[in-house]
C-alpha cells in the first residue's frame, strides 16, 4: 500500500511513527514494504494508468491548464481552485529543489575550479622562481638571489631580465 497525501490536514487524527502509515489495516508498515515509484521523463505517456496520473500530477514540464484538462478527461478529477493551487505548490516546490541543488553544484564546481586554480599558479610560481635562483646561482650571485626570495619588484625585474615567464 503506498499513502500519498496532498497536504498535512489529510494526517489529522493518525498516529505516525517510524514508517509509511496503512489506512486500510491501520498500521504503520515496515520500511522494507515501502514502493518506490520512479517517474521517468515520459511518466505522461506510459501505459501504466498510475505512472501516468502521478506524472500528470507532478510534472513541471506540462502548463497547469494541459495537466488539468488531462486529468479532468482521462481520470474524472475536476480541478478547483484550491486543488490547481496545491499542483502549482507541489511543482513550484521542485523547481526550488532543482535550483537550489543547481546552484550549490555550481559553487561547488566554482570552489574546485579556484582551488584547481590556485594549485596550478603557486606550482607555475615556484617553478618560476627556481628558474631564476638557479639563474642567479649559475652566475655566482647569491646575494641577489636572497634579494628576490625577499623582495618582489626586485624579484619581478629579474624575471624580465633573464625572459622568465
Amino acid at each position: 500500500m503506498v499513502f500519498l497525501y496532498r497536504s498535512q490536514s489529510d494526517l489529522e487524527g493518525y498516529r505516525l511513527s517510524a514508517g509509511i502509515y496503512d489506512i486500510q489495516s491501520g498500521s504503520v508498515l515496515d520500511k522494507m514494504q515501502i514502493i518506490v515509484i520512479t517517474l521517468g521523463p515520459n511518466g505522461t505517456e506510459s501505459e501504466d494508468p498510475l505512472i501516468r496520473f502521478l506524472s500528470l500530477r507532478l510534472s513541471n514540464d506540462l502548463p497547469l491548464e494541459t495537466r488539468k484538462s488531462k486529468l479532468a478527461d482521462e481520470y474524472k478529477i475536476q480541478m478547483d481552485d484550491k486543488l490547481g493551487e496545491e499542483m502549482k505548490v507541489m511543482c513550484n516546490l521542485g523547481e526550488g529543489i532543482a535550483r537550489r541543488n543547481y546552484a550549490m553544484g555550481k559553487a561547488e564546481g566554482r570552489e574546485e575550479g579556484r582551488a584547481k586554480g590556485r594549485a596550478e599558479g603557486r606550482a607555475e610560481g615556484e617553478d618560476k622562481l627556481e628558474a631564476l635562483l638557479s639563474k642567479l646561482y649559475e652566475e655566482g650571485r647569491p646575494d641577489d638571489a636572497r634579494r628576490a626570495v625577499k623582495d618582489r619588484a626586485y624579484r619581478k625585474e629579474q624575471y624580465i631580465a633573464f625572459s622568465i615567464v
